[in-house]
């Protein structure tokens, strides 16, 4: 729903004015700029859970995308007047981050990870081709020429769709599969009861590649979630009673756990006084030993003491 928040700015100004700093970005409209900027800030929160929270080796081909969106980030938000000085260093920045995030990753999981057998992992392998090809076509899509309404692709023509151009619609595309690939991949990898939560961004994200498909529609990431309302309250009541059975099974645990931790602790302490009681007993016997006084009697005394001690112990 953080899409959303764009309908609440100007589509004719193409400044916005924060705590008195006039700032002019050079689209269209403060409505197309916070939606633009938006959208990366939702790729890259996805991209970033998917990655800290997946176990699978192919999620490693989520940096080139989190590079690349961090890098088309920062263009974004640049001046148009200062760009072109700056690009050099805004790719580097944006290969400085990944690359911190790189060793964060491997550090958190101690690079068992890293290591890839293709003979072994091609399924992973072949998810990791999907992931990384996607800023790669984000990048040939660049090479469309700014204002065509229309596009022949192996015979089939491509037409604009109610956007401004072709450019335009791909690049709207190419940011809904950024979101909904990782989403997919994500959502039938994990086991955990709380992946039903991506079930609205993936089917927000349906619904607005539906839209932006369609040519009779030009509002795109403004009214798709009234069509989707149904299910998302499916989805609402879903996630309620899921909710609600975990934290049973929490408290479950819990108990599970504090029982378990109660007994341990009673049985460590029963063999401990067992230990104890049988150390100072072989220390007594080495006594008589030693002052080699031993007779009958007090043998028979301390085996029954022996004994009697170690029915009690048992």
């Amino acid at each position: 729903m953080i899409l959303l928040l764009h309908l609440l700015f100007s589509e004719e100004s193409t400044t916005i004015t924060f705590l008195g700093y006039v700032y002019e970005h050079g689209y269209n409209g403060n409505q197309t700029f916070v939606w633009l900027i938006l959208c990366y800030f939702q790729i890259l929160t996805y991209n970033l859970i998917f990655l800290i929270y997946s176990e699978r080796r192919y999620r490693c081909a989520l940096l080139l995308t989190i590079f690349w969106i961090t890098y088309k980030m920062f263009v974004c938000i640049t001046p148009p007047s200062i760009l072109e000085e700056v690009r050099a260093v805004l790719f580097c920045t944006a290969l400085t981050l990944t690359m911190l995030l790189v060793v964060i990753v491997a550090k958190k999981e101690k690079r068992k990870l890293w290591t890839f057998k293709f003979s072994k992992y091609k399924f992973d392998f072949s998810i990791a081709l999907v992931l990384v090809s996607l800023p790669i076509l984000d990048k040939i899509s660049y090479f469309i020429p700014l204002g065509t309404l229309e596009l022949n692709i192996w015979g089939y023509t491509l037409t604009a769709r109610g956007f401004p151009d072709v450019y335009s619609l791909i690049a709207c595309l190419f940011l809904k599969l950024f979101i909904l690939i990782p989403l997919l991949l994500f959502f039938f990898e994990t086991k955990r009861w709380w992946r039903y939560t991506l079930l609205p961004p993936i089917l927000l994200a349906v619904f607005q590649i539906k839209t932006a498909l369609n040519p009779n529609l030009e509002d795109v990431d403004a009214y798709e979630f009234l069509e989707a309302s149904p299910f998302l309250f499916l989805i609402l009541v879903l996630l309620l009673f899921l909710s609600n059975a975990a934290y049973y099974q929490s408290k479950m645990k819990q108990l599970y756990q504090g029982t378990y931790d109660r007994l341990e602790l009673a049985i460590q302490k029963r063999f401990r006084q067992r230990e104890v009681f049988l150390t100072k007993s072989k220390d007594k016997w080495e006594a008589m030993k030693n002052e080699q006084e031993l007779n009958d009697a007090e043998l028979l005394q301390l085996k029954q003491h022996l004994e009697q001690e170690l029915q009690k112990q048992s």
